[in-house]
């Protein structure tokens, strides 16, 4: 991985997907969580120029910091949203879950795994 701040990225997921293993139990549950932190990971890959710069996570002079990060974490969700195969999406949970207790519980894994990786980087952020 290149860039000038891939090892700040790295060390985020990598903490990230740490965490998951305790988050979710079951083996289907992590993969989907995997899954999410890969999509997630991705985006944070394309935002930034391929790590090059930070900018794009910095609140614009005037904007409003929560909903800067907002805006932010949404267009992630997105993306991974967009990412996530459906198929692939029902083999992570029984056949008996119905489509919207489906989408809750995948937005459940989305959420949880975006607020991880912006708790990173803006933890990051803040230190430089």
């Amino acid at each position: 991985m290149t860039g000038k701040y891939a090892s700040l990225f790295v060390r985020g997921i990598d903490k990230v997907r740490s965490e998951i293993p305790l988050k979710y139990k079951k083996d289907k549950e992590r993969k989907i969580a995997e899954k999410c932190l890969q999509l997630g990971h991705e985006w944070t890959r394309i935002v930034s120029g391929g790590f090059e710069s930070v900018d794009r996570f910095r609140v614009p002079a005037g904007a409003n910091a929560k909903e800067w990060q907002q805006q932010l974490k949404d267009e992630c969700k997105q993306y991974i949203k967009d990412g996530l195969d459906p198929q692939d999406a029902k083999g992570f949970f029984p056949v008996w879950v119905f489509p919207f207790i489906l989408q809750v519980l995948l937005s459940a894994v989305i959420n949880w795994i975006v607020r991880k990786i912006f708790d990173n980087i803006f933890e990051k952020d803040e230190e430089e």
